[in-house]
């Protein structure tokens, strides 16, 4: 999804890595950190134990959220039946979350039910 994003937002020179959260999302720093040997991490100003954690090993840089992105907004609209959901991110995203049924693991996720 992230990829589509940026292709649709005309982003170019970043490189999106999957990596598994493992058991929780510190292993996936010290993954990414290990496999990828970053020169310095972007990390948003509100992820500080995160910020704290990976400062140990590489340089990182804070920022702070811009825009009006946001994917826990979009997955509780998505779960609460909001038809508006998809003006909360891109179109190649909302194409995706459909195409990969998206609606339904996240309603299911929330313990929401499907509206008929």
């Amino acid at each position: 999804m992230l990829e589509a994003y940026l292709k649709e937002r005309r982003v170019r020179g970043v490189r999106v890595i999957t990596l598994n959260d493992g058991p929780s999302v510190a292993s996936a720093l010290d993954t990414l950190i290990r496999r990828c040997r970053p020169e310095a991490l972007l990390l948003s100003r509100e992820k500080r134990a995160l910020a704290e954690r990976a400062e140990r090993r590489v340089p990182v840089v804070r920022f702070s959220r811009r825009g009006t992105v946001s994917s826990t907004r979009l997955r509780r609209a998505i779960a609460r039946g909001d038809p508006s959901w998809t003006e909360l991110t891109g179109r190649s995203v909302a194409r995706l979350i459909e195409r990969y049924d998206g609606i339904r693991r996240i309603r299911r996720t929330y313990g929401t039910r499907e509206r008929p």
